[in-house]
């Protein structure tokens, strides 16, 4: 079995989602520009039977620069 990820930055009530570019690995690094936003991870599993995605909930936004610095988010 494979995974495959794709992290999202949504407005603050989780909506309004754009992928977040060249963001698809298991862990995602919280930047300034995820300051007053919320995250998504899609984990894509795909195996001999098929594929199938799943969306996390919404992640806490990140309240300042600084707090986006020092965190890291892991799907």
């Amino acid at each position: 079995m494979s995974y495959a990820y794709q992290w999202s930055r949504c407005d603050l009530n989780g909506a309004f989602c754009s992928p977040v570019v060249n963001q698809t690995s298991k862990t995602y690094a919280v930047t300034a520009n995820d300051v007053s936003a919320t995250l998504r991870v899609t984990v894509t599993a795909k195996n001999n039977s098929g594929t199938v995605s799943a969306a996390s909930r919404q992640r806490s936004k990140a309240a300042s620069t600084r707090a986006a610095a020092a965190t890291t988010m892991a799907a």
